[in-house]
């Protein structure tokens, strides 16, 4: 094993020394040809937030991917999911409405009841607290900026990994403004999204912005019921810009989101083949796969195992996800110094429902419920003056009221059928009359839900400043103090009353709506805690301009993924993290090739597992706690390219290389195999995954995209461009030992074309996306029964897309 990580590790040191020499030799050739080139049209100049305050991307020492209005149009970025195939050491996944973005190494697999997201994800500056939050659609929007490696000074809780920051367009005083945009795509996907901007005074100004979204789902249903993955958005965002004076402006902005259609799942959107031993047993050893479904109610039925994106299922798993956002930034510049307050208040809830036994017979419904009250308040002052210490200080609060719960109603039947015969060739009559009977002996009638509340408060203190020891040389360090105060309760939910008889809307044969509404709840007892966590993070590092056009920068940064509480009321330990990283952003050719890398080491402690137990006194059944387990280590390299090598020609590519491995890990055993074998190989009820690679963690990834501008005369122009994406094999399960869980490496391959009128105010394009359709894993996990489930990656898609600007 030492063999193989030193060979790893030199290959990706190896990279760091090439691009470093190569660095030096296109340095050489752009001194040499700068007085050549003339014509060259240069690369434009993209400016981000990154470090609170705007700055051209080049000057930002740490690894930020910036996407313009422009590269998410030529990307097809319309949501979080397609940002790892332009982002070097980013891997996306996801399950039901939760996106599981992981970083260098981080990942996201625990995002259910109080566990966070390893990235932080901020719409205009606020944080959003769910994971849930982070996969709503983009709509007009003016910039998204990936930013890589701890961000724990300045934007604090839960940026373990790094932060993705959305900035949507603001209202302008420059004049009127409007635009639209119509889409058609494969699964009879239609789309529209417009915008208007007004200025009403001199002062004042008003835009709104407006997206509709229809489809039909992408995973076919061959049971009873519809088709998973439809899509039913309406969303719009209105904002205002106020500036009075030279020295003060306000935006306000209000945003609704509103997610209906079905969704692809709660813990995932289908079954997929377990593994089992030469006795047929489940064993995440297993090299054989059996599937079979095992979930209570299925009677073994045949559910689409092993078929990606094609399910039998009975109900309809509907979708109800709803946002309201207010926001409210003000800033002052007051001679010496700036200051900016950013106040927000959102409503967030989310309500899933799905096929509880996988499989087209009747009477088995999981739910998932969820809502957060969040109110923020970020205070920023900053330096304004031509000194030689840049400083930005501040402080952070917010108060977070968030519910979640997981639900499951099992029904007699509402249905009748006279006879099935499973998977093994036995016949077995389903129902007889209304009455279930069951030849598993799983009983036919059964209800569950926990549901828990948590109210979070935050405090956060930080500042960082920039010192120019020469015109050369900038040092950088940062600190921050966060604190966070957490109380929890749980409530049981039962559907019928102390007499034993059905509750209203309740009955042996369903439901009249969802549990969160139906059930009587008490709370429960001793399951209720509470924690404080505080922490200190921090950040050192430089910046050295070799040149105009060079920069090398260095740094050490912490960050960490909040504590918490689980339902029974215990708690476990934030999870923290250290990185370094040495890096250059250069431009050559007479500003015409972009080539930015860095080389990173991360070290990340106190991971979190889960751990299934068995309360007693309140009635309920096992539940599903978190708990620190561990520790890894990542060492990689990455590099992004931007190149115009001619008129009308644009080239970009990038590459991540990495190796992450767990020093000590644990994760508890999902399958049923349990004999003396395993046994030596379990620490503290745990399986000992020392030395595994974690998930979503690829040795190797590579992208690359070109295109060229034809010019067509006065019929204006087409551009045809290519996007290729390169991911080697990965796991998609804490469990990264079982073989179906398990991404072979794979290619992705995007064609767009696009015309544009003479004047711009007019493009068609025409895309396919995914080209090879591909059948990539997005995430994995065993839930009861030995039930592996899984959710894939979006398949092929095509279609075209119409835009009018004004």
């Amino acid at each position: 094993m030492m063999v193989i990580l030193n060979n790893r590790r030199s290959r990706i040191c190896a990279a760091v020394l090439t691009a470093l020499l190569a660095q030096q030799a296109v340095a050489q050739e752009s001194d040499e040809q700068s007085n050549e080139t003339t014509n060259q049209v240069g690369l434009e100049v993209i400016e981000v937030t990154a470090q609170k305050r705007v700055q051209s991307l080049q000057d930002v020492g740490i690894s930020v991917t910036a996407l313009n209005a422009a590269a998410i149009q030529r990307y097809g970025i319309d949501d979080i999911s397609r940002i790892e195939l332009i982002t070097p050491g980013v891997a996306f996944g996801f399950v039901g409405s939760d996106a599981k973005i992981a970083i260098r190494g981080a990942n996201s697999n625990n995002t259910f009841a109080d566990n966070s997201s390893i990235a932080g994800f901020f719409a205009d500056g606020v944080y959003r607290p769910r994971a849930s939050q982070q996969s709503q659609a983009y709509f007009d929007v003016a910039r998204i900026e990936v930013l890589k490696g701890p961000q724990g000074t300045l934007y604090g809780r839960n940026t373990f990994a790094g932060a993705v920051n959305l900035t949507t367009n603001k209202a302008s005083l420059s004049g009127f403004d409007m635009g639209v945009k119509l889409g058609y795509e494969r699964f009879n996907r239609q789309s529209t999204e417009t915008f208007i901007n007004q200025p009403i005074t001199d002062e004042l100004a008003v835009r709104v912005a407006v997206q509709t979204l229809r489809s039909d789902g992408y995973i076919k249903n061959i049971g009873p019921a519809g088709d998973l993955g439809q899509e039913d958005s309406f969303n719009y965002r209105f904002s205002s810009y106020w500036e009075p004076s030279e020295t003060f402006d306000a935006t306000l902005r209000f945003t609704s989101i509103n997610q209906k259609g079905t969704t692809p799942g709660i813990f995932s959107a289908e079954g997929l083949p377990a593994p089992v031993n030469q006795d047929g047993i489940t064993d995440f050893r297993g090299q054989s796969l059996d599937s079979g479904n095992p979930a209570p109610g299925s009677a073994g039925t045949d559910s689409a195992f092993g078929r990606p994106n094609e399910v039998s299922y009975d109900v309809e798993n509907n979708r109800d996800n709803q946002e309201d956002n207010i926001t409210l930034e003000l800033n002052w510049d007051l001679n010496s110094i700036t200051v900016k307050s950013i106040s927000s208040y959102t409503d967030f809830s989310s309500a899933l429902d799905f096929d509880g036994d996988f499989s087209p017979n009747p009477g088995y419904v999981y739910y998932w419920d969820e809502e957060v009250d969040s109110v923020t308040q970020e205070l920023q002052i900053s330096s304004n003056s031509e000194s030689d210490l840049f400083w930005t200080t501040g402080a952070y609060y917010s108060k977070d009221q968030i519910g979640f719960g997981f639900s499951q109603f099992r029904t007699q039947t509402n249905a009748s059928f006279d006879t099935f015969t499973d998977t093994q060739g036995r016949d077995f009559t389903l129902f007889d009359g209304t009455e279930l009977i069951d030849p598993f002996g799983n009983g036919s009638f059964s209800d569950y839900t926990d549901f828990q509340e948590i109210d979070v408060t935050t405090l956060g203190l930080f500042f960082q400043g920039e010192y120019s020891v020469s015109d050369a040389l900038t040092l950088i360090a940062g600190i921050r103090y966060n604190e966070e105060e957490k109380d929890t309760t749980t409530s049981f939910g039962t559907s019928k009353a102390s007499d034993g008889s059905f509750l209203s809307g309740v009955s042996e044969f369903g439901l009249n709506g969802r549990p969160i509404d139906l059930f009587n709840y008490t709370v429960s007892q001793n399951r209720s805690g509470s924690e404080t966590f505080d922490i200190v993070t921090w950040k050192i590092g430089f910046n050295y301009d070799l040149n105009d056009d060079s920069m090398l920068y260095a740094s050490g940064s912490t960050g960490f993924l909040s504590g918490g509480l689980n339902s029974n009321g215990s708690s476990f330990d934030q999870q923290e993290s250290e990185a370094w990283e040495v890096g250059m952003k250069n431009r050559f050719l007479d500003n015409s090739l972009q080539v930015n890398f860095a080389f990173y080491m991360n070290e990340f402690s106190d991971l979190v597992t889960q751990r299934l137990i068995f309360p007693e006194g309140d009635g309920s059944t096992a539940i599903t706690v978190s708990e620190n387990a561990g520790s890894s280590d990542v060492i990689g390299f990455e590099a992004e390219i931007n190149w115009l090598p001619a008129d009308n020609w644009f080239i970009n590519a990038g590459l991540s290389l990495m190796d992450a491995e767990y020093d000590t890990f644990g994760v508890t055993n999902p399958f049923q195999l349990n004999d003396g074998s395993l046994k030596a190989e379990v620490n503290n009820g745990l399986l000992v995954l020392d030395g595994i690679t974690p998930p979503w963690s690829p040795e190797m990834t590579l992208s690359f995209g070109a295109g060229y501008e034809f010019d067509l005369g006065d019929r204006g122009t087409i551009t045809p461009y290519l996007q290729f994406y390169y991911s080697g094999e990965y796991d998609t399960d804490d469990v990264s030992t079982y073989a179906s869980q398990l991404q072979d490496s794979y290619t992705k391959t995007d064609l767009r074309i696009t015309w544009r009128s003479t004047d711009e105010t007019l493009s068609l394009e025409v895309f396919a996306e995914n080209l090879e359709d591909e059948e990539v894993l997005a995430r994995t996990n065993v839930g009861g029964n030995n039930l592996v489930q899984g959710s894939y990656l979006h398949p092929r898609n095509y279609g075209v897309k119409l835009r009018y600007h004004y």
